[in-house]
């Protein structure tokens, strides 16, 4: 434990408290009450570090803070994760941070009511953005919503007069553009490799839009592999392993034999197609081979059915939903703004 100090360096102190389970509220352990600060002690997460209030017990993986009256435990909370407890971790086999370890770690307290005035402006800072990040999931929980509703005709849109328009044609993938598959050249030979042609695989594909692949083929690459140029807009779907994520290339492409492409002819959306796929992902599960990997072909992708708005309609529904994506986008960047002032705070108040 720790004795009163304005600005000082002191020392904090950190018992180990025993169990069985090595979980916390599910031990024979002695019980505890009151917010305490627990650090787990041994594994993969050894130095991690827990605020708990209430009734609880421990197991002897853990370690629990004994601190004197005049600390506030939110101020040390906060000084820990600046501290970053994982670098006193030691071990590869069994990785592990002992009590010694936290005994003899320095830090600088402020008084009683620095300490609180601290705790409780950062704390603010947290609410805000915890505030933020649950606004982007009412707003992600939304777009989901109104996706399930434009595509099963629950929610229709009008057009420019007010007027429903056409009802909305069966048809398949395939009506709706080219399908095109992927490949690799041979990675033995550097002359195929480090052009300026982009080469997407699959696990590039996480955003709505893609730029620039992580690795490029030449020119001579290009003629090793049995697709073309994709042009832009082109929607970059996964088809082998993890089935059904999609991009739309924002600049000329190529891909590994891991995608099925769709080059949308100009009587359809590209983006309502994104759209609409993200919200039938599936349907291409649905329809993939299960034998060696999960994989699904193009002539399958093709066959997959759809209900085919007019072009007008599709985009209407694809700039919608563009704007809630924005929304989305907007509240990431808040949220990210956020977290880097909290952090800058942090670096000056814990020094």
């Amino acid at each position: 434990s720790s004795g009163k100090s304005s600005t000082k360096a002191n020392q904090l102190g950190a018992y180990p408290i025993y169990g069985s389970t090595g979980q916390i509220g599910k031990t024979s352990s002695p019980e505890y009450f009151g917010g305490k600060i627990l650090i787990a002690r041994v594994g993969h997460n050894a130095g991690s570090i827990y605020k708990v209030e209430g009734k609880y017990s421990v197991s002897d993986n853990t370690l629990i803070t004994d601190l004197d009256k005049n600390l506030d435990s939110d101020f040390i909370f906060l000084t820990l994760l600046k501290v970053n407890l994982h670098k006193l971790v030691f071990g590869s086999g069994q990785p592990l941070v002992t009590a010694g370890h936290l005994k003899s770690l320095k830090i600088h307290l402020p008084s009683e009511l620095e300490q609180q005035k601290i705790a409780e402006f950062l704390t603010s800072v947290d609410n805000w953005v915890q505030n933020l990040k649950k606004q982007k999931e009412n707003l992600e929980k939304y777009k989901k919503g109104m996706m399930q509703k434009i595509f099963s005709q629950e929610i229709r849109f009008k057009d420019e007069n007010g007027k429903d328009f056409p009802k909305l044609k069966d048809g398949l993938i395939k009506d709706m553009g080219k399908i095109v598959g992927g490949g690799t050249p041979s990675t033995t030979l550097s002359v195929y490799w480090n052009g300026n042609i982009n080469w997407f695989t699959p696990s590039e594909i996480k955003n709505k839009y893609v730029n620039e692949s992580k690795r490029k083929i030449s020119d001579q690459g290009l003629k090793q592999i049995s697709s073309k140029i994709l042009p832009v807009g082109t929607l970059l779907l996964t088809s082998r392993a993890t089935v059904g994520f999609v991009s739309i290339a924002r600049n000329e492409s190529t891909t590994n034999q891991g995608f099925q492409s769709i080059v949308v002819n100009s009587n359809n959306s590209n983006e309502f197609l994104y759209y609409w796929i993200n919200n039938f992902r599936n349907e291409f599960l649905r329809k993939a081979n299960r034998s060696t990997f999960l994989e699904i072909s193009g002539k399958e992708v093709g066959k997959i059915k759809i209900l085919i708005p007019s072009l007008e309609e599709q985009q209407k529904i694809a700039d919608f939903l563009t704007s809630v994506d924005k929304v989305i986008e907007s509240k990431e960047q808040q949220i990210a703004l956020a977290e880097n002032w909290k952090k800058g705070l942090m670096q000056r108040m814990f020094i």
